[in-house]
């Protein structure tokens, strides 16, 4: 896990419709919002490829004017491949897929840094004061 990735699922995060769901129209009010939420798909292929991963070079071969065979390589959206994918997953299977995932990217480890920092940062002194002489 990376701080990349834990950033990228933030953002996903970030895109989320904040929904409350009325609990005697759970169903009426899942599907109402259901697509908005497609950003799931893309928050587990995340958390499934990391950071580095979500892109890739594919070589194929094709034949210049239908003789001469050619290779190109071309960069492939592996984060859209694996969303895709995510997308034909149960429901429950996705939710425990995120879930687990979420849990190893120790997420405690973030928290821990940034707190460390954050209080340093309150700490020190932001601007030092000088005395002059009177009136000047």
């Amino acid at each position: 896990p990376t701080l990349a990735t834990l950033i990228l699922v933030s953002e996903e995060v970030s895109y989320l419709p904040n929904v409350e769901f009325d609990e005697e129209n759970i169903m009426n009010d899942a599907l109402r919002v259901a697509k908005r939420y497609r950003g799931l798909a893309s928050i587990a292929a995340i958390l499934i490829l990391g950071a580095q991963r979500l892109e890739a070079e594919e070589e194929y071969t094709y034949k210049k004017w239908g003789i001469f065979p050619r290779k190109r390589k071309v960069k492939v959206n592996m984060k859209a491949r694996v969303a895709e994918a995510m997308m034909n997953v149960e429901i429950s299977e996705l939710s425990a897929a995120i879930s687990t995932l979420l849990k190893m990217l120790k997420v405690e480890h973030f928290f821990a840094v940034a707190t460390f920092l954050t209080s340093i940062n309150l700490t020190k002194p932001t601007k030092v004061a000088k005395t002059t002489g009177s009136g000047r």
